[in-house]
């Protein structure tokens, strides 16, 4: 494989902590910006999949520097982001409706990789006192003209007060941050007592997933960074001061990851294989045989932190 400049080589699980306990069981290549080939490695151990190795942090913003991230444009161009938009708007209601058990005085809520805002602006308007965070200039900037709360610099996030919020949430962000375990800990601090961190993640044990292996567009090296399954999540949650109360799935992800995966394939009848891919996916998933291709995850804030 191509050496690749600006990497870092990870020597220790991140979520374990054990050295040199893992092994390199997949390449894949970077469809979206870059075109280059990075490894997964798993632990032996704990069972986290992880890039490795993978952009240093001060390198990473260029994985994200194009027009097809649509996570981070409000653009409706072409057929992806029409398909892509028109399922956001229906996920928004999905969304809210996980959070209906929040108490109905001063509902806060921090929502981090907030992109453009919509769901900073839905949350919004159904009561709760929002605040984002996006690292993203361009996304950032999207979101402010919308007349919402969002910062952009790490340190104003770390400067938050303790128990600010009611509800944190990282819809598919967690697989992003290079120190995922630390950042979760430091959300439990930011809640109130009994505070939820809501985390959505592409499950790679989905039959999706399986189906398309490292043409899988969930996989999306190197910009996601750790690739979670339930064991991991759960372990995750409990190293920093959460425990799993709900998960959820959300189908129409293995539609459009499944889309996503044809076209990088380039297969001329994808549209229909990725249909009947997506939807055999969910039928896999609701009898319980496999993970969704994408899950919630609601964890909510225990008493304390576990030792790493």
């Amino acid at each position: 494989m191509k050496k690749i400049d600006g990497l870092e080589a990870i020597e220790n699980c991140p979520l374990c902590d054990l050295p040199g306990a893992f092994f390199s069981f997949m390449d894949c290549r970077d469809h979206l910006v870059s075109g280059e080939v990075f490894s997964l490695c798993r632990c032996t151990n704990c069972g986290l999949v992880f890039t490795n190795p993978r952009p240093r942090e001060e390198n990473a913003e260029r994985y994200y520097q194009s027009e097809k991230y649509i996570s981070h444009t409000d653009s409706q161009k072409g057929t992806m982001e029409k398909v892509y938009h028109l399922v956001r708007k229906h996920m928004l209601k999905k969304k809210l409706g996980m959070l209906k058990h929040t108490p109905s005085q001063n509902k806060t809520l921090l929502d981090v990789g907030c992109g453009t805002g919509a769901f900073l602006e839905a949350a919004q308007n159904e009561g709760f006192l929002v605040k984002g965070f996006e690292p993203g200039e361009k996304p950032r900037e999207t979101a402010r003209r919308k007349g919402l709360d969002v910062m952009g610099d790490k340190k104003e996030l770390k400067s938050l007060k303790e128990g600010s919020f009611q509800v944190v949430t990282l819809w598919h962000v967690l697989e992003h941050m290079p120190d995922f375990l630390n950042k979760m800990k430091h959300f439990s601090r930011l809640l109130k007592t009994g505070g939820l961190l809501v985390v959505a993640v592409p499950m790679y044990k989905s039959f999706d997933a399986g189906f398309y292996k490292n043409f899988w567009a969930g996989w999306d090296l190197p910009r996601h960074l750790f690739h979670f399954d339930h064991d991991t999540i759960k372990l995750s949650a409990q190293k920093s001061g959460f425990k799993v109360v709900k998960t959820q799935g959300l189908p129409f992800d293995s539609f459009y990851v499944s889309l996503l995966s044809e076209d990088y394939k380039k297969n001329p009848m994808g549209k229909l294989r990725a249909v009947v891919v997506g939807g055999w996916s969910n039928v896999l998933a609701f009898l319980g045989k496999k993970p969704w291709s994408s899950e919630v995850f609601i964890l909510k804030k225990t008493n304390g932190l576990s030792r790493r």
